[in-house]
């Protein structure tokens, strides 16, 4: 963190204290207070007073005239806003029914452009929808909401710290790391957290712009950030805290291969997290503690450390993949050190599952975000569009009150309107564009993954392979189990039909037209020299082909050799070029 910014931090901190302190004596100060304040600050103490009004009818009902007779008409809205808000929490009513209900307040918050007012709205609805978890609509609307902060006339963001955090560390769950950072760095700036939430806020702010910089491989400002998260702690003797941010700082070590530097740090919380159950932490931080102990050549606290990391996994109540593939990717090394290949494999396998979970959700997430994107600029879009209607209703109405100048008007605006249409379809086209190459680069992602899983498998495969050998080199007998699990193992990696048909679909989103033109340059291929060629395309190695075509090595060679021959090509490195080119 920069002087300039923990200073400015401290600075709102001190400011934000002393205003409530100043509050305290009676109401009607609170309310002079008010009076004196502008802009963000008087909208953000005013949101204080009004939820410290719950359950407190006498106290809603002053503040409620209070607001009548001195608030501008964005705090009238919003002070209803919140007041309908708040009965219907206490009534529980259902997030649907809140969002029906929060409509009508949209309406004049656009019609007399209340940014203030319209970002705590779409913030809102940003967050209602994520409790129906649909996460589309939620990602769409957390734009929206700092699209409105943003318009900020001091430039501040209104400073909803609290919201920005929120949308950055969701974000942060969408493994969108670049956004989680932006919205971060901006709410640990401009933030007005007051309460028993400031000392929360700047820990788990800091945390935030510190694990963001981690999952981008920023290890030197990761490292900065999370000294300050650990140095708040200190200083609120704030243990739980103390943990998470040491774990967090021995895994920046850890991520650069320093594993000594990672042990102490590491070691010194766990006790921490573990007196508060903070198994989300425990988990990763026993895990890689463990492995830095097989790196370093201290095998004998590794068992109860991998221990430890599956009882914090079974009863984490936030769990996911990522803890699980690490946990099993150790344990396998582990188990395979220990000369156990049996356990090994089994680990092994487990975290290809958890991996392949983790390649989905991740999908699912990108796709969502993609969708939510495209949600979003269509409507900033259509907004556009309305602006500049409105535009050139305008300036028709300007021309009919110049009627003496309507040649020079009509000039003026049919120049205008050809401009305005150029630059509608110039927008529409790059909105294409974009479009078409988000589906392009989720077609590529899938069929990344598609090939990924199967070279993943064929590892397996030849490692289970290898360990069957050895065995049978040390006389040791091989059970029919074993034998049929590397049969089924062989045979999940085979492309049956339909995958086929998938495949090529997937393939043609990648490559349109590659399949249409080598049917008309080449009409003699068989189906076999056709995947063949697709799979070169792919630069597909000849193992992972004969593994997905059901086929031996010598079978693929054979197929080449046939295609040389058939194509009239002196080399494999020309029949590879051949394919790139078609």
């Amino acid at each position: 963190m920069t002087n300039r910014n923990l200073m400015r931090f401290c600075a709102v901190l001190l400011t934000t204290s002393l205003l409530i302190m100043a509050c305290l004596p009676g109401e009607a100060q609170q309310y002079d207070t008010l009076l004196t304040l502008k802009g963000a600050n008087r909208y953000n103490l005013l949101e204080t007073f009004v939820r410290s009004t719950i359950g407190n009818p006498d106290k809603e009902k002053r503040i409620s005239d209070w607001v009548r007779q001195n608030g501008d008409e964005t705090e009238k809205e919003f002070l209803q806003f919140n007041l309908e808000l708040s009965d219907m929490e206490f009534r529980r009513e259902s997030s649907e029914k809140q969002l029906e209900a929060v409509e009508k307040y949209f309406q004049k918050a656009i019609k007399f452009k209340k940014h203030y007012l319209l970002a705590s709205l779409y913030y809102f609805k940003c967050d209602r929808y994520k409790r129906m978890k649909m996460y589309n609509k939620s990602i769409e609307n957390s734009l929206y909401s700092i699209d409105e902060m943003k318009k900020d006339p001091e430039g501040v963001y209104f400073e909803r710290g609290w919201p920005l955090y929120m949308m950055g560390l969701d974000f942060y769950h969408y493994k969108d790391y670049d956004k989680a950072l932006e919205l971060s760095l901006v709410a640990f700036r401009y933030n007005n957290v007051n309460g028993p939430n400031a000392q929360w806020f700047v820990k788990g702010c800091s945390d935030l712009v510190g694990m963001s910089y981690l999952k981008k491989g920023s290890f030197d400002s990761a490292k900065i950030w999370l000294d300050s998260t650990l140095h708040f702690a200190q200083m609120q003797n704030d243990t739980a805290w103390i943990g998470i941010a040491t774990g967090n700082i021995g895994s920046v070590y850890y991520l650069q291969q320093q594993y000594s530097k990672a042990i102490p740090y590491y070691e010194k919380a766990l006790p921490y997290c573990r007196k508060y159950n903070l198994w989300d932490n425990i988990s990763p931080f026993c895990t890689n503690l463990a492995d830095c102990y097989m790196q370093t050549g201290n095998g004998a606290a590794v068992p109860a450390l991998l221990k430890e990391a599956d009882y914090a996994n079974r009863n984490n109540n936030f769990p996911g993949p990522p803890n699980d593939v690490a946990y099993f990717k150790t344990a396998s090394a582990w188990y395979r050190s220990q000369g156990n290949a049996v356990l090994a494999l089994q680990n092994m396998d487990s975290a290809n599952l958890y991996l392949q979970k983790q390649d989905d959700e991740y999908n699912i997430m990108q796709k969502m975000q993609a969708e939510a994107k495209l949600a979003y600029r269509n409507t900033e879009t259509e907004n556009m569009e309305l602006r500049q209607e409105e535009k050139k209703g305008k300036l028709i109405r300007y021309g009919l009150l110049t009627a003496l100048l309507m040649v020079a008007v009509i000039s003026i605006l049919l120049f205008k309107r050809v401009r305005l249409r150029h630059q509608l379809k110039k927008e529409k086209m790059e909105l294409d564009k974009v479009k078409a190459e988000e589906e392009l680069h989720l077609a590529l992602t899938e069929i990344k993954d598609f090939t990924h899983h199967i070279v993943e498998k064929n590892k397996l495969i030849e490692t289970y392979r290898e360990e069957i050998e050895k065995l049978k080199t040390q006389n040791s007998s091989i059970t029919r189990d074993q034998l049929a699990s590397l049969e089924a193992m062989h045979n999940a990696t085979v492309l049956t039909d339909d995958e086929w048909a998938a495949f090529k679909k997937m393939f043609e989103k990648v490559h349109p037209g590659f399949l249409q033109r080598l049917k008309i340059n080449y009409p003699d291929l068989t189906a076999a020299e056709t995947r063949y060629l697709v799979f070169t395309k792919l630069k597909i190695g000849s193992k992972e082909m004969a593994a997905m075509l059901g086929v031996s090595a010598e079978a693929v060679r054979s197929i080449r050799f046939r295609l040389k021959k058939k194509l009239d090509v002196e080399d494999n490195n020309e029949l590879d070029r051949m394919a790139n080119e078609v």
